[in-house]
């Protein structure tokens, strides 16, 4: 965001779009083109869906590596393709995993205004998964799937 706004001209706009955000449902990003994608670097057929079937809804958030690995095993069979997604959805540095509350904290950081706030709430998760977060992460966080496009102007005058 900082880098954003410094290279953003004198009353220059800038456009952001989301979704989904790493605290959400399937912040997670292992979306089936993801997925397909490895198994074919593999040369393997899976019968991967986005759905919350393969992946439980939240659960990246809640269990560990291992443990969400003990949970796909019993989906997915391939020990390779399993170590790829593993890696991807928690070690791999080109994976976004800031929480909401980080994501819009660092847009009000900036001076700039903000022209256009237009974030909309697609998922909430039940009762057991929240409180299940709730435990885990010390901090207040919302696990509410928020996609959204923000639009903001520099009006700094010293560029």
């Amino acid at each position: 965001m900082s880098e954003t706004y410094r290279v953003l001209n004198n009353k220059g706009y800038a456009y952001f779009e989301w979704g989904p955000i790493w605290s959400s449902h399937r912040g997670h990003h292992a979306h089936d083109d993801v997925i397909n994608g490895m198994a074919n670097q593999l040369s393997i057929k899976v019968n991967y869906t986005n759905d919350g079937t393969t992946i439980p809804d939240w659960s990246h958030l809640y269990l560990t590596d291992v443990e969400m690995k003990g949970v796909l095993s019993t989906k997915i069979k391939n020990e390779k393709l399993l170590d790829m997604i593993i890696y991807f959805i928690y070690k791999w540095d080109g994976l976004n995993r800031n929480t909401w509350n980080q994501v819009k904290r660092a847009f009000f950081l900036q001076t700039w205004k903000i022209k256009i706030w237009n974030i909309q709430i697609t998922e909430k998760p039940p009762l057991n998964i929240l409180s299940t977060l709730q435990k885990t992460y010390y901090i207040k966080e919302s696990f509410i799937e928020k996609e959204g496009q923000i639009v903001v102007k520099n009006y700094n005058e010293y560029i």
